[in-house]
């Protein structure tokens, strides 16, 4: 299933300038945002590592928005992510 992600400025570097990139997750599956980083960071190395620290959550300073929801608040990592979701990646700092 296919998820749109709107990267910011400051991670434009790993998605090759892109400010949008479109990520292919498995349709047999209820995906979470977490499921959608680590696609994000197959396919565009070096973006995972900034957007999760080393225990596992979205990294301080970066906000990310499923669908209009702040993820951040709503399940961190395990929010669910739909097919045809929008996902915006905001980096605070």
């Amino acid at each position: 299933m296919p998820v749109r992600v709107h990267v910011p400025r400051a991670l434009r570097a790993a998605t090759g300038g892109a400010s949008t990139v479109t990520v292919e997750l498995p349709a047999a599956t209820r995906a979470t945002l977490a499921d959608l980083v680590d696609a994000l960071g197959r396919g565009h190395p070096g973006i995972w590592h900034r957007l999760v620290d080393e225990r596992g959550r979205l990294r301080e300073g970066i906000n990310v928005l499923v669908d209009a929801r702040r993820a951040n608040e709503s399940g961190g990592l395990l929010t669910p992510v739909e097919a045809e979701s929008e996902v915006w990646i905001l980096a605070g700092r």
